[in-house]
């Protein structure tokens, strides 16, 4: 079983391996755990991620989504 700080170091080591997402641009936050994450959060942690830079739109990295309805068109912030 990997300690906190184990499971956070992991998720780091994945998030900047395989997506490219250095160190320190990586933030977590368990804020309504219930006093414990549960177990498997590293990896639950490494999916989100992943399935939030597959749906990234724009300048999503910027704050703010940016979408072209037709090609030429000013963004829209949304």
């Amino acid at each position: 079983m990997r300690t906190s700080f184990v499971k956070f170091a992991w998720t780091v080591l994945v998030v900047n391996k395989e997506l490219k997402i250095r160190p320190e641009n990586v933030l977590i936050n368990a804020s309504h755990c219930h006093g414990v994450p549960c177990r498997d959060i590293d990896d639950r942690t490494v999916q989100a991620i992943r399935q939030a830079t597959e749906n990234m739109v724009g300048s999503s990295w910027c704050g703010y989504r940016a979408r072209r309805s037709n090609p030429g068109e000013s963004p829209i912030e949304t």
